[in-house]
């Protein structure tokens, strides 16, 4: 079977899952360095539920492959704390065997091994009193409710089983961040166990604040219909790849934008319209990065790229509707309703601006 009979067309509707299948297929030498921007390959689930299309024994074949480098047999025969540890990292992995079988024919099958290893790694936790591993533990029932229980299927139980075994990593060590930001992140985002104010109580207690932990807070503020404008927002330490942070920000000023509207209090949307059509510039921008620029292939060139997208957020400022016009709806981030409430509140323009140019001409 020839590389290309690998490869079908993928529109880039997903640029972070695209950018990630890129940069897999690249560095395995699975296709030449020139090709991806649109033949790119959907490999398996990775992480929290990515869809898998084409051929099922291209799919297979390659759950073999990534299974004989993330599945260590040996670790997981062995009595040691650490090497268990390893063997569970590697087995829970978005790369891991169970991900990766997850939707395969024989799915029920590793269903059934994956409860055996969580079973495993739960009885080794208690013999140790490890609250590393009772993280993954909790963890792992966690991506067992995503990766085997269909739509009908009961995911609280696994989901409750999880939090359990979280909880008891907590009562080891109940500094453990590990656990704490493991268990905030299903309680935010398992709408099955969801608890949005526990999730908070949790999160706010972690010293060290990463890009994870900030995401986390804000979608449970949202939720929770806590939201404000920034007026002092930090643009040029914003984290832009990936993307995530960026995406969390804007869809609280499309909540915000929806609320002041109801109010029909137009004098308010429009520093949060504002806000929105930078974060659209820095968006779009590193979108365009990750889509054609070797993003996480190359790390000279993610070197060149960082400082061109930092360049932009240095002088975010100055860019806004009124002065550079409509970012076109359907290309990047905004909608055709998000234009048409530009419209509403700073009047038609002529103007049209791609974020994208502005990398283009530093290219050039």
């Amino acid at each position: 079977m020839s590389t290309m009979s690998l490869l079908f067309t993928v529109r880039p509707k997903h640029p972070i899952r695209n950018g990630i299948i890129l940069f897999l297929l690249r560095s395995s030498g699975l296709i030449p360095r020139p090709w991806g921007r649109k033949t790119i390959l959907i490999l398996r689930p990775l992480a929290a539920g990515l869809f898998i299309k084409g051929n099922v024994r291209v799919i297979l074949m390659l759950n073999k492959l990534f299974s004989s480098i993330y599945g260590n047999k040996e670790s997981k025969q062995s009595e040691k704390e650490s090497d268990i540890i390893r063997y569970a990292e590697n087995a829970l992995s978005g790369l891991g065997v169970y991900a990766s079988n997850s939707m395969s024919e024989d799915w029920p099958k590793w269903g059934e091994r994956m409860i055996e290893d969580l079973t495993s790694f739960e009885e080794h936790a208690k013999k140790f009193s490890s609250p590393h591993l009772y993280t993954l533990a909790g963890n792992g029932w966690g991506l067992f409710a995503i990766w085997y229980r269909r739509k009908n299927d009961d995911k609280t139980t696994p989901l409750r089983h999880g939090i359990s075994l979280l909880e008891r990593a907590l009562e080891i060590d109940p500094g453990f961040e590990k656990a704490k930001i493991t268990l905030g992140s299903i309680l935010v985002e398992r709408k099955q166990v969801r608890d949005l104010n526990r999730a908070l109580l949790l999160l706010n207690s972690i010293q060290n604040n990463s890009v994870q932990t900030q995401e986390l807070i804000s979608k449970a503020k949202r939720w929770l219909g806590d939201i404000d404008l920034n007026q002092n927002f930090d643009y040029a330490n914003l984290q832009l790849l990936p993307l995530g942070a960026l995406r969390e920000e804007l869809k609280k000023c499309r909540a915000l934008i929806r609320n002041f509207k109801i109010d029909k209090n137009l004098e308010k949307m429009s520093p949060v319209l504002e806000h929105m059509y930078r974060l659209t510039v820095l968006h779009d921008a590193a979108t365009y990065v990750l889509l054609h620029g070797d993003y996480f292939i190359d790390k000279r060139k993610d070197r060149d790229w960082d400082k061109k997208l930092q360049k932009i957020a240095n002088s975010i400022n100055k860019f806004s509707y009124s002065a550079n016009g409509a970012i076109p709806s359907g290309e990047g981030y905004l909608s055709k309703n998000d234009n048409k409430n530009f419209q509403l509140v700073f009047g038609e323009t002529s103007k049209v601006f791609q974020p994208a140019t502005l990398l283009e001409k530093g290219q050039q």
